[in-house]
């Protein structure tokens, strides 16, 4: 990040309008903080009022030249807007496992792992909305994939989460707070879960109404030679 305050033209996607745009990076930040005392020597109820103004160190600001809003950086990580440059949650997520998917946008900037944490957690409620049982989520996973996908790619996709997840509460050899990235990847990851399990499948049945009916009456669905 700290290249991003080295350079002059900063072009970034804004986390206010979602736009990619150029920002102007402001040399220093001024704040103020106040603070009461009450001295021994006068009534409890007496206080003394201190205003200071100061150069607020270690903060750095940029202002986005598309809508004008400013985003603020502590130490090279973005304090303010809290939101994080993520995608947001699939229109067919539940509403259940969205509101999981929204607390880990908030909390990314300050804990990477905690976001994957509650990803982890979002997997799980997904699984559940898709009424797949399991003591585990690891259960829940394999029944899942057994039972309805074989497809590769979403299994490694569930894995994905579920092992990151689980590195980010234990000790493991993953340190998500250093490796961010890979915190912001499993967004994506859950996204195209959704996808995949939910909104191709409305898709599919969309287009299916559609169909005749005295065509689709014979097939069984239990055979896939019916369907070829």
């Amino acid at each position: 990040m700290d290249d991003l305050f080295n350079s002059c033209d900063i072009v970034m996607v804004c986390p206010h309008c979602g736009v990619r745009s150029q920002h102007k990076y402001l040399n220093k930040i001024y704040g103020r903080y106040e603070f009461e005392v009450a001295p021994i020597s006068k009534p409890f109820n007496t206080s003394i009022q201190t205003r200071y103004n100061s150069n607020l160190q270690g903060f750095d600001a940029i202002q986005c030249v598309s809508c004008g809003n400013y985003s603020i950086y502590y130490q090279g990580k973005m304090i303010y807007p809290i939101d994080s440059n993520v995608s947001n949650p699939n229109d067919d997520m539940p509403e259940n496992v969205k509101i999981v998917y929204y607390e880990a946008k908030t909390v990314l900037n300050i804990s990477p792992k905690s976001a994957c944490a509650l990803l982890r957690l979002a997997l799980e409620m997904l699984l559940n909305e898709l009424d797949i049982s399991g003591r585990t989520l690891n259960d829940k996973i394999n029944n899942y994939c057994n039972d309805f996908d074989s497809n590769n790619r979403l299994i490694k996709a569930f894995h994905l989460i579920r092992i990151v997840g689980n590195e980010a509460v234990h000790p493991g050899v993953i340190d998500i707070d250093d490796n961010e990235d890979i915190a912001r990847a499993m967004f994506e990851i859950l996204n195209e879960i959704v996808d995949e399990t939910i909104t191709k499948k409305n898709k599919m049945d969309a287009i299916f109404e559609y169909l005749p009916e005295e065509k689709t009456n014979s097939i069984n669905f239990n055979s896939s030679e019916d369907l070829k």
